[in-house]
């Protein structure tokens, strides 16, 4: 895919596309290693992947899928893998130069609005974890809408659930949490019509209020720093692994079949936009 032929404010500097200038990040900024080094780690990373995997392969499209704010290129090199063809997009040149280092090709060091990509140019887009960082989501989704061609699709995960907000979201620079409900009207306001959604990662509502909710609200701050959170980020909650994998195993099974889980802390959502506005 050749981005000067569909973007007007790019240039390509040593195998990577960056784009001429640069908006603020809505993301926390530091140091990007420590996080790289853990996301092999991460189980939740690991079944965010597989979920997401899943759900691409039974609701394919032609061309690349632009993986937006894709970090190191974790799912976009499992992505790669499975035969999916991905353009990762990430704004943060320490995490694109991880990307690289996955060795990713197709790289670009920008975020979507810098880009500036032409009305209707891409066929399919993934933000994974992105939604939730944008303050005005409903302008993030309709420029989306617009640079999406005549069918294109969107797969999205976000956090669910206000009741579960902690001090990792305000970590984490959140503006929102959603319920599949609310995630569905924002996109149909924006002009898409809804394919597929699910909640994902059915019994961590409880163990995020458990160790989450709850010292936030009693004053516990376990979320400020990036080390706090790294610790939390990897740990499996051994004492009930086996019985996590045995419902991680258990979720990927159904969404292979389409099927819908009607709790859990995060949504993903497939929506395609509508070729007539309403």
């Amino acid at each position: 895919m050749n981005l000067l032929d569909i973007a007007d404010n790019l240039e390509f500097k040593d195998g990577i596309w960056f784009s001429k200038n640069t908006s603020e990040i809505p993301y926390p900024q530091g140091d990007s290693e420590p996080y790289f080094q853990m996301e092999e780690k991460s189980f939740w990373l690991k079944h965010r992947k597989s979920c997401v995997l899943e759900t691409i392969k039974n609701f394919p499209s032609e061309g690349y899928l632009v993986d937006v704010g894709g970090g190191s290129g974790y799912l976009a090199q499992e992505l790669e893998k499975s035969g999916i063809s991905t353009f990762l997009i990430e704004p943060r040149i320490d995490k694109i130069l991880n990307a690289k280092r996955r060795g990713l090709k197709n790289l670009l060091c920008s975020t979507l609005e810098d880009a500036k990509f032409h009305g209707g140019s891409l066929n399919a887009i993934g933000i994974f974890d992105v939604l939730e960082h944008q303050k005005d989501d409903a302008y993030f989704l309709a420029m989306i809408n617009d640079i999406l061609a005549k069918d294109g699709q969107v797969f999205i995960t976000v956090p669910s659930f206000n009741i579960l907000w902690s001090s990792g979201d305000d970590f984490m620079r959140h503006y929102h949490r959603y319920t599949l409900g609310g995630i569905t009207k924002k996109l149909e306001r924006a002009g898409f019509k809804i394919e597929y959604s699910t909640y994902i990662f059915s019994i961590l509502p409880v163990l995020i209020f458990l160790f989450r909710k709850i010292p936030t609200l009693l004053g516990i701050s376990k979320h400020s720093s990036e080390g706090a959170l790294r610790k939390d980020y990897i740990q499996n909650y051994s004492v009930l692994s086996g019985l996590l994998n045995k419902i991680w195993a258990q979720e990927t099974s159904l969404l292979k079949k389409k099927k819908k889980i009607h709790f859990g802390s995060t949504c993903l959502v497939v929506a395609r936009k509508r070729s007539v506005l309403c």
